[in-house]
Order: C-alpha cells, then sequence, then structure tokens
C-alpha cells in the first residue's frame, strides 16, 4: 500500500513539473505571445494580456494537455459547459478586458475572474512543497493546477455582457516585475445541435486610452446522442421462397460514455414477429471501435468510440409451424416487409432502425411489383384491373377488406384460372367518384389471404395513385 502511495505521489509531482515546464513554455520566449514594453506607462505594444492559446478542440494527438484530454464531443442538452482560456498581465499597466462579438447568442456567454495575489501565493508555496517531496497533500489529477484553481471558491466570476461592452473588467497591473497578475476568460456555451460546430467569441484589450486590441476564442463541439448505430436501415431486398436466412450486425455505440458507464441496450421490434431474431447485445470489442472509427472518419464525420455493443439481427424467410401459435403464418407475408428495430439505454434516446425486405414467392403480379392507378380525376374516379399469379395448383385467395387500405376502394376478386400449371386471379380495383382528391397513403395496398399447403398464407399488393381535381 506504501509503495502504491508514494508511487501515486510521485505521478502527482511529476505533473506539476511538467506544468511547471508548460506554464514556462506557453508564456515566456513565443515570439507571438510576446509583447515589448513601451516606454510610456499608459500604452502597452501589442497584446495587452497574454494567452496560452485562443482555441480548444479535441485533439488526441496533440502534445497541448488541454486539448488532449478536451471532452469535444457532447450530449445534447441545455446544460452549460465552461471553457477556460487563462491570461497573464505582466505589466504595470491595468488592462480593461470586454466582450465585443460572438457567433451565437443564444448558445454563448462569457465569464471573467481575475486571480488574488494571495490565491497565486498559495499556488507557488504549493507547487514548490510538491516538487521537492515536503508535506503530504491531495494528489492532482489531469487538470493543471492553475485549472484546479478555476474550481474553487478563491475565485469572484463576472459575467460579460456582449450587449454592453463598456462594462467589462479591469485586469489589475502585474504587483512587480516577477509576478504578474493571472486571469481567466471563459467561454459559456450549449451544444443545441447534433453535428460539429465551432462556437467563437471576441474580446477586447485597452489600455488608457490607447485602441482596442481584438482577439477571437474559439470552442470546436460535436453535438451528438448517447448514442449512436450503423448500419440505420437493414435493406434485404427481394427475399425469395426457399432463401436462407439473413444475419446482420448492428452496431450501437456512445461518443460520451464509456463502457463502465453504457449498461446494455434495451433491443425490441415494433410489432410481434416471429421472422425477426434479436440477439444479445455484446461489448464491442478494441478491433470493432477502432474500425467504427475509421468508418466514420472516411465518411467525413467526426466520430469517437468510447463504448458500445453489437446486436446481431436475425430475418428469416420461414419458421418451424412448431415455433408459432396453431394456424399462424409459417412465412413473412408476401409483399413489402418493414419492421422497425428500438434500441435504447439508460437516459437516452430511442433508436430506430428500419428493417425492409420485398418477400416474394407463392403469389405476384404479373406485371412489375406495385398496382398503379397513376394520376386520375379525383371527380370521375378510376377502375383498374390487375392479374397475379401463383405456381401453386391448390391456392386458394380471398380478399381481407378490413385490412386494405385505403378504405373507399373497391377491390374484387374474380374466380381463379388455370394456364401452363399455373394459376391466375383478376383483381379489380374501383375508386368511386369524389372519393378522393389527393396521393394514396404510403400503406396502400391489397390485402388477400390464402390457404396451401396445409398453411395459411396472406400476400400485400402495394397500391399508389394520385387523384386531382381541374379546377383547383
Amino acid at each position: 500500500m506504501r509503495s502504491n502511495l508514494m508511487a501515486v505521489l510521485g505521478v502527482g509531482m511529476l505533473l506539476l513539473i511538467v506544468f511547471g515546464v508548460t506554464v514556462i513554455s506557453q508564456y515566456a520566449g513565443s515570439p507571438v505571445n510576446d509583447v515589448a514594453k513601451s516606454d510610456t506607462p499608459a500604452e502597452i505594444a501589442g497584446v495587452p494580456l497574454l494567452f496560452a492559446k485562443n482555441e480548444m478542440a479535441f485533439e488526441p494527438g496533440s502534445e497541448d494537455l488541454d486539448k488532449k484530454y478536451f471532452q469535444g464531443f457532447f450530449e445534447v442538452t441545455d446544460q452549460l459547459l465552461k471553457v477556460n482560456f487563462w491570461f497573464k498581465n505582466p505589466h504595470k499597466q491595468p488592462v480593461f478586458f470586454t466582450v465585443r462579438g460572438r457567433s451565437c447568442s443564444a448558445c454563448t456567454s462569457a465569464n471573467v475572474a481575475v486571480v488574488s495575489a494571495e490565491a497565486v501565493k498559495r499556488f507557488e508555496t504549493q507547487t514548490a512543497l510538491a516538487r521537492f517531496g515536503v508535506g503530504v497533500g491531495p494528489v492532482p489529477d489531469l487538470l493543471t493546477p492553475l485549472a484546479h484553481l478555476a474550481l474553487t471558491n478563491s475565485l469572484q466570476w463576472k459575467s460579460l455582457d456582449f450587449e454592453q461592452p463598456e462594462n467589462g473588467v479591469t485586469v489589475p497591473a502585474a504587483p512587480d516585475d516577477d509576478t504578474p497578475t493571472w486571469g481567466v476568460f471563459q467561454v459559456v456555451i450549449k451544444v443545441t445541435a447534433v453535428g460539429y460546430k465551432k462556437l467563437s467569441a471576441e474580446v477586447g484589450m485597452a489600455v488608457g486610452k490607447s485602441p482596442t486590441v481584438r482577439q477571437v476564442f474559439s470552442v470546436a463541439t460535436v453535438g451528438t446522442a448517447v448514442l449512436d448505430v450503423a448500419p440505420k436501415k437493414i435493406d434485404i431486398g427481394e427475399f425469395a421462397e426457399g432463401s436462407a436466412p439473413r444475419v446482420t450486425d448492428l452496431y450501437c455505440w456512445s461518443s460520451i460514455r464509456e463502457q463502465d458507464e453504457l449498461p446494455p441496450p434495451s433491443v425490441n421490434v415494433n410489432v410481434k414477429d416471429p421472422f425477426i431474431r434479436l440477439g444479445t447485445p455484446v461489448p464491442l470489442t478494441q478491433l470493432e471501435r477502432e474500425r467504427i472509427y475509421t468508418e466514420r472518419l472516411g465518411a467525413g464525420a467526426a466520430q469517437r468510440v468510447k463504448g458500445g455493443y453489437r446486436i446481431p439481427v436475425t430475418v428469416l424467410r420461414r419458421v418451424p409451424a412448431t415455433e408459432v401459435a396453431p394456424g399462424a403464418p409459417v412465412q413473412p407475408d408476401v409483399g413489402p416487409y418493414e419492421r422497425q428495430i428500438g434500441i435504447a439505454t439508460t437516459g437516452a434516446t430511442v433508436l430506430a432502425v428500419a428493417v425492409t425486405a420485398n418477400v416474394t414467392g407463392v403469389v405476384g403480379l404479373v406485371d412489375g411489383g406495385v398496382i398503379n392507378l397513376k394520376d386520375f380525376n379525383g371527380r370521375s374516379g378510376v377502375e383498374r384491373t390487375v392479374s397475379i399469379v401463383s405456381d401453386r395448383a391448390d391456392l386458394d385467395l380471398e380478399v381481407v377488406p378490413e385490412e386494405c387500405v385505403p378504405k373507399y376502394v373497391k377491390i374484387t376478386l374474380a374466380a381463379p384460372t388455370t394456364a401452363n400449371g399455373r394459376k391466375f386471379w383478376a383483381v379489380k380495383l374501383v375508386v368511386p367518384p369524389d372519393a378522393c382528391q389527393e396521393d394514396f397513403p404510403p400503406d396502400s395496398a391489397v390485402v388477400l389471404r390464402g390457404k396451401t399447403g396445409g398453411e395459411t398464407i396472406k400476400v400485400k399488393l402495394p397500391v399508389k395513385g394520385r387523384a386531382f381535381v381541374r379546377g383547383r
């Protein structure tokens, strides 16, 4: 236990030393941030306040610890996110600091705080003690010690008003040549939409009556839901009689929750269906996470995979009679097959994945896959007769009027005829005058029920059409 404690303390001391080196490298000797002091006490040549950076983004490969560990991906909520930009005033003159503009008035605000001299001295003392191994205190985490100060009560925050830039804050002059005045400019943002967005805020800095120096600060965010899923749709295509089961893996993951924060999702189908089987969610392997990241990156989508699951999905063309209720279909309805898989985890919006297929076999239209009434005059209505065919000589069919859509279409099924060993039926559709004055609903269909080989089947023949009324 003692060896573990010493190891942890050693890491903490190393972080403090690294921070000290980082601060020196960021604020000393930089040609961008160096400011030449004017001989005129009331003026400063260059940028009055020195910032270590003026942009923040998730950059996992960066040597900048702030960017390396910046969250970057945020859940779309009303939660306020605070991003700190540290600055110092090394000059003997105070600097008036204010905000001048922003890219999004509804999702960006700003605060500023000046670190008291007492807080700076406490930090310097703690750093020195830790560096030389004197005293035992709390071990710092990956935040820099100055960032720790921002989370304490030592800072008095002032809200900045973008509509009244004259009401800013005066950053005091440096107490002496070796002690700058430290402060924090805080950009407060809300992530309101899914996707990448770069928010910015412009500040102004002035010394006395000298011209205001402007600088823009930006924060790159990726708004995301708790869960994402791929593929968004499982399209089987033509699903002929005798086809083998179709197996697809769904991958759902989170860009903001680690694996241990992401319980296995609940997975359900929108209707009870024996022809679609959902497997148990399996945690993603590291290889699967990397593959998802690479694929999303290749598609131009900013993505991070912190935790997730693989969900096997199997769609069956036929099930054994023993697995369904007596008399229930052992095959999906002939025609368009559409289902939705819902995926959800704690605190997440339910994701929907569509499963589609065109189930063929037993019965089909002689001409095409859809009964197309085309455009017709709604005032006069329309009639259309189509032929359907089956290779099953023992098949008997009947209309199921209560399931046909739309209800105002009158459907008649003629007696079957036989030719070349095949069975044919004529289906007549009648739209009465003034019954329709618009497009047919997307779920329009003629529904037939039949029996063959001791099995009950159902056939859905899609219907489309568009009624117009002349003079309108």
